[in-house]
């Protein structure tokens, strides 16, 4: 998570909205938006 919001911080700075942050695997992706763990903005 501390990644995940360093990259929104630099993303403010830049004016780009990071809408998700995917981890992808060879057969499945974990989101952090779809488990509630990114604020809606």
């Amino acid at each position: 998570m501390n990644f995940t919001k360093r990259i929104q911080k630099c993303g403010e700075m830049m004016g780009i909205t990071v809408l998700d942050h995917l981890i992808i695997g060879r057969k499945r992706y974990f989101s952090l938006r779809e488990e509630g763990m990114m604020e809606e903005k």
